[in-house]
């Protein structure tokens, strides 16, 4: 599920979500589907400014929020591709793993929900025909 997860929220594939709410928005023609996909970007910049989440200083001063902690996971626990981030997870002491872990689920299934709701708006848009420039 993670890996399927993954281009959506990494900033530098072609269908991460802010860039495809972006494109939607320029040319979604329909007010009640706009209203939706708004109410989508909300809730995923809810999600990623780690709303409700308190921020965690560790000894060395670093300070982690809501975001970070699940970015720290997948990059160290998920995907095992970056050695820095293995390192800095494994320096977290165990109550920070644990939260790390807590926000990596969390956030990936809060993720998939907007996805999905997302992509019902694009199929409604496709179906009446409510995009712009889309041939």
């Amino acid at each position: 599920m993670l890996v399927q997860l993954r281009p959506f929220i990494s900033a530098s594939e072609d269908v991460y979500f802010p860039s495809i709410h972006n494109v939607l928005m320029q040319r979604l023609t329909d007010e009640r589907l706009r209203d939706v996909a708004i109410q989508n970007r909300k809730e995923w910049k809810r999600l990623i400014s780690g709303w409700g989440f308190g921020r965690f200083r560790t000894a060395g001063g670093k300070t982690y929020g809501r975001y970070d902690l699940f970015d720290l996971a997948m990059k160290a626990e998920i995907f095992h591709h970056d050695l820095d981030k293995e390192r800095e997870y494994e320096s977290l002491p165990p109550l920070y793993r644990a939260f790390a872990k807590a926000a990596l689920y969390d956030i990936a299934f809060s993720t998939i929900a907007i996805i999905f709701n997302h992509a019902a708006v694009i199929t409604a848009a496709l179906e009446q025909k409510a995009l712009k420039d889309i041939a």
